[in-house]
């Protein structure tokens, strides 16, 4: 309009009536995209807060026992059932280094996470005992790298179990056994005695 009242030529009322339904076009789809955008971004932030509350929920809830170090053998998570097990208070654990927190009855527990979290061999199915309160609780533990994508270790994290349970129905096992095989000897003896008499 501006172009035909200020006496252009019909060519050029056509190039700039054309020129901005181009822009006008181009900036609709700018907007769109940029909407489109925001909406991803914030579908993608949903999905990353997602899957760390249901990280944060099966660390939380799983019955044995998560406690990772990094580098440097300082504590920087543990979960409930690690606080249970270990009778101790997130709070006097997190920032705090292993070597301090496993003086006092532990020290076998830091002699096989720290050397991992060096870069030494992963503990498969390892067993240590712990004072605690007076009392000996065995556990049983895996130790494995926390790495960087690059493949860079970053720290160890621990997985362990108390073992007390399964070491007292193992020795009630045992002793089961041993009773039997005394009621055997038993009877065997008998029957020997038995014949003779007969």
């Amino acid at each position: 309009l501006v172009a035909f009242f200020a006496g252009q030529t019909s060519g050029v009322i056509t190039f700039v009536f054309f020129s901005g339904v181009i822009a006008q076009a181009l900036t609709w789809e700018f907007f769109r995209r940029t909407l489109q955008m925001n909406q991803m971004e914030t579908l993608n932030q949903l999905r990353v807060q997602k899957a760390r509350w249901e990280v944060r929920n099966i660390i939380d809830n799983i019955r044995s026992g998560l406690l990772t170090i990094d580098r440097q053998g300082m504590v920087i998570r543990v979960n409930p059932a690690c606080c249970r097990i270990l009778e101790m208070e997130s709070r006097d654990m997190l920032g705090r280094k292993l070597e301090d927190i496993c003086r006092g009855g532990m020290e076998e527990l830091n002699q096989k996470i720290s050397p991992v979290a060096q870069g030494g061999t992963p503990v498969d199915r390892g067993e240590v005992a712990i004072k605690r309160m007076g009392r000996e609780v065995p556990l049983g533990l895996n130790v494995n790298h926390v790495t960087a994508p690059n493949g860079k270790i970053l720290g160890a994290i621990s997985i362990f179990t108390d073992l007390t349970r399964e070491k007292e129905m193992k020795e009630r096992v045992r002793e089961s056994d041993r009773l039997a095989a005394i009621g055997e000897l038993a009877a065997s003896i008998a029957h020997e005695i038995r014949n003779p008499l007969a």
